[in-house]
């Protein structure tokens, strides 16, 4: 933005003098030119594909690992940054990706859930920042990509429990037995 402001500001303080006057608009009008010129270079819509995989069931506070792959359909080179629609209680890590992605490929990109929660969550789109070629101009695209996740808590944990009772070792994990009085028999009252 100030790049672009600069010459605009540099002529007004300048107009005082006529003979800046022509030098200035020249360069205005190049610096206007090259600015247009890299309008026309942003990528459009039509120009990426997005695809997700992903489990449909994850545990909490599990690791579960989500593939995006993004592909360039264009033959010019592109640099974006690719963020998932993923909500923030499924604490997507890394968040986002900076990334340069030549023209007519794919690449594919992953990154970790570790969910907060449980519940059912809806991953619905991708998000795309796209820059243009001398990278004065940005385009925001986002991308249907529907995906639901159900997070439950761990079952595999609950198991490792159910083993530790069954062989009596629940002290093992800070689980002890402890006697209230009045609660068991009616004599301990008296």
């Amino acid at each position: 933005v100030w790049l672009a402001l600069a010459p605009g500001l540099l002529s007004i303080t300048l107009l005082l003098s006529s003979a800046m006057i022509w030098p200035l608009a020249a360069i205005d009008v190049v610096l206007g030119a090259v600015a247009i010129r890299d309008l026309f270079s942003l990528p459009r819509r039509k120009d990426f594909t997005v695809a997700r995989q992903a489990v449909r069931v994850a545990s909490l506070r599990k690791r579960h690992a989500v593939n995006l792959t993004v592909s360039n359909l264009s033959p010019r080179d592109a640099h974006l940054v690719v963020r998932d629609g993923a909500p923030d209680v499924l604490g997507p890590d890394p968040a986002e990706f900076a990334i340069d992605l030549p023209g007519r490929s794919r690449m594919p990109l992953e990154y970790a859930l570790h969910a907060g929660r449980r519940g059912a969550f809806e991953l619905e789109r991708v998000y795309l920042r796209a820059e243009s070629r001398f990278r004065l101009w940005q385009r925001l695209l986002d991308y249907p990509c529907a995906t639901s996740i159900h997070v439950y808590p761990d079952l595999k944990q609950l198991a490792e429990y159910a083993l530790l009772a069954r062989t009596n070792r629940l002290n093992l994990v800070g689980v002890r037995r402890v006697r209230r009085v009045g609660h068991e028999h009616d004599f301990e009252r008296l």
